[in-house]
């Protein structure tokens, strides 16, 4: 049977962001009196995900599909945390995947700011015949666009990982990154849809993140 594990590695996004995931800020809106009060406004999203891995020793493809939740606490001085939790499954491969990184934000112009990171990424994967885990320490930078309504990032993480297991036996570590895209959309001032896409771009483990989409919403408190 598949089990669900707490897993890896941000993002804005909603990014929306890792080895996983991105993580950084998105878009806050004005938060209320309290928030203010602190110079804290925290955010909460929820996505249903889809896309496909692909394991690398058979070359086989597999869609899936599952969830992705994210959140996280801009502290209102260009610094925030931000986290993500994400599981997604197939008829042949499962994964799980947690990221956490603070994030420092920097505006350069109107309605365009550059940020980076440092966190802490796990992932755990299943196929058939066996089993990954494997932690490590994240990077990530990327630049968020904003007008009007609308919202975008880009962001890279990069995993150096420290750890690695196959079956629980130790294997040879290998750092891993990912490329994401995401733009949103704020239906109001505390609510937004959210659109993301990523794909791993360099590292292998057992199974390949081709792509993945996350389509969602996001909560400004």
């Amino acid at each position: 049977m598949k089990r669900t594990i707490i897993a890896l590695l941000a993002s804005t996004f909603g990014i929306t962001p890792a080895f996983a995931g991105d993580v950084s800020a998105p878009i806050q809106s004005p938060p209320p009196a309290v928030a203010t009060n602190y110079g804290l406004s925290p955010y909460f999203g929820v996505s249903g995900v889809f896309g496909e891995f692909e394991e690398v020793t058979e070359a086989k493809s597999d869609d899936v599909a599952g969830v992705r939740v994210n959140g996280g606490l801009d502290f209102g001085t260009e610094f925030s945390i931000d986290g993500r939790y994400e599981y997604v499954e197939g008829d042949l491969y499962d994964s799980d995947e947690f990221r956490v990184l603070l994030n420092y934000e920097r505006e350069i112009a109107q309605g365009f700011s550059l940020f980076g990171g440092i966190g802490y990424g796990w992932l755990n994967q299943e196929a058939s015949s066996e089993e990954f885990s494997g932690d490590g320490i994240l990077l990530n930078a990327g630049a968020n666009f904003r007008s009007g309504k609308l919202f975008s990032n880009l962001i890279y993480t990069h995993c150096l990982t420290q750890s690695a297991e196959i079956e629980g036996i130790e294997v040879e570590e290998e750092d891993l990154g990912y490329f994401e895209v995401s733009i949103g959309y704020n239906i109001n001032e505390q609510l937004a849809a959210t659109l993301a896409l990523e794909t791993q771009v360099t590292g292998e483990t057992i199974i390949d993140k081709n792509w993945v989409a996350a389509l969602g919403l996001q909560y400004n408190f």
